[in-house]
């Protein structure tokens, strides 16, 4: 009989953090389905890098003994790394996902390193001991969340969905929102930034994709935002929005520009691709070869399924 493997995932939050449910959550659901144990064994109740375990050394080397692999996401203080070294002499492979762009005391730890984006692998690689893997975030959405799609022509409905530490990239949209042209269109702003229209919960933001004609994905130019996972892009076109979106790496992959997306950069690109988009009909078809492409690409399954293939290899069991 073949070895089950068992994992142990450290996230830096439960189901209300976005990364966790994304990078964590959904993976351990397919790797349960596939027969793999997986267990969540941190998962605080707001974002949080820090592991705050207090237990007798006895107690972790039984936790980290009756796993194969341990995954911290993102989850990188000194406690973390020394369950980590804990881990390694247990006999236990440790994996680091990393999702931004900055040092880690993780890196000179772990067995294998995950990033979201080959962006971000490109521009980590210099500091790393070792090539990264990149395996994409799958699909943030219920897969029967449809958006509208209106035959309007006139007061179409966007929307931005975001942190506040990515609310400057809107200042592009304004100018060209504030043309006469596009005054019947009407942005709304799902975020924790405090000048944003909609307060952010996951909740908000699928109530106003369901709502909204065209989604907005302008970003900063800083090799930081360039280096970001397309989760925000997949949310969007795997509800059939139509999308507009700056031409960072991780969109410039997925957007076929006229067929399943628009990529802009100066205002007068943004101006052009909101005025293709006024069509409803070239809405419906951009909408539908978004929602196929996505679905395909970065379902949880598909997504999971790259999760355990590198699992099972750096376990160094053989796949079931």
């Amino acid at each position: 009989m073949p070895r089950v493997l068992r994992v142990g995932w450290l996230l830096v939050g439960d189901e209300r953090v976005a990364s966790a449910r994304i990078q964590g959550f959904a993976v351990h659901r397919d790797l349960l389905r596939r027969g793999i144990r997986s267990e969540i064994l941190n998962a605080p109740g707001s974002f949080d890098t820090r592991l705050h375990w207090k237990a007798p050394r006895r107690w972790l080397e039984a936790l980290v003994k009756r796993r194969h692999v341990l995954v911290f996401q993102k989850v990188e203080s000194s406690r973390a790394v020394r369950l980590a070294r804990l881990a390694r002499r247990a006999g236990s492979r440790v994996v680091f996902l990393q999702s931004d762009l900055r040092p880690s005391p993780l890196y000179e730890v772990a067995d294998r390193i995950v990033v979201c984006s080959s962006e971000l692998a490109r521009l980590l690689a210099p500091v790393l001991p070792f090539p990264p893997v990149v395996i994409e975030d799958p699909i943030d959405l219920p897969p029967d969340v449809c958006a509208s799609a209106r035959p309007a022509s006139r007061g179409l409905r966007l929307v931005w969905v975001g942190s506040r530490s990515n609310f400057d990239a809107l200042e592009i949209l304004r100018g060209v929102l504030s043309r006469a042209e596009f005054s019947d269109f009407a942005l709304e702003t799902v975020s924790d930034h405090p000048e944003a229209s909609v307060a952010w919960s996951r909740e908000a933001a699928l109530r106003a994709i369901r709502e909204s004609d065209i989604g907005l994905l302008p970003c900063l130019d800083t090799p930081a935002a360039r280096a970001k996972s397309s989760n925000r892009l997949t949310l969007m076109m795997g509800a059939g929005l139509p999308v507009i979106a700056s031409p960072i790496p991780s969109y410039e992959t997925i957007v076929e520009h006229g067929a399943s997306g628009f990529l802009a950069v100066s205002e007068e690109e943004w101006a052009g691709a909101l005025r293709a988009l006024r069509e409803p009909e070239l809405r419906r078809r951009v909408g539908e070869a978004a929602r196929s492409a996505v679905w395909r690409r970065f379902a949880p399954e598909v997504i999971g399924g790259q999760w355990a293939a590198l699992l099972y290899e750096t376990a160094g069991i053989p796949a079931a």
